[in-house]
């Protein structure tokens, strides 16, 4: 799988988590919770893959060009800025998973919000990834 399709079945995922949640039924949405949680940790050791392979790749120019720098600066900066996002998504995401291992009442406001943000960085992360081909 490559990174976008792992971020495309974490939305899933999510999505699942949340529709599945009922209140004080924590143990029907654990597996998914901690899906989650491998999902994100997924995608960003492929990140980790694509930077050193996409360093190699362009440490084999001939010339270093400022259009060549732009384009390692680009793709540094969105990838770097993006993965935030996605360790700062995982903060909520292993609290739920978490409360949802140790039997706890889990909040279905949480779940359900935790769930858009992963959805929202799938979309960002496709937009990202359209912009990236095109430098």
């Amino acid at each position: 799988l490559t990174s976008s399709g792992v971020l495309l079945v974490l939305s899933a995922v999510m999505h699942h988590a949340a529709s599945r949640c009922r209140g004080s039924d924590a143990g029907s949405v654990r597996h998914w919770l901690v899906g989650g949680c491998a999902l994100t940790i997924a995608f960003l050791a492929l990140q980790a893959v694509a930077w050193a392979t996409w360093r190699t790749s362009i440490s084999t120019f001939a010339e270093d060009s400022g259009v060549q720098r732009l384009a390692i600066s680009a793709f540094y900066i969105f990838t770097a800025l993006h993965a935030a996002h996605l360790l700062g998504g995982m903060v909520p995401l292993a609290v739920l998973a978490w409360q949802s291992m140790r039997g706890g009442v889990l909040s279905r406001s949480m779940l359900r919000w935790t769930g858009v943000y992963f959805h929202f960085l799938a979309v960002t992360w496709i937009a990202l990834y359209a912009m990236l081909l095109l430098i």
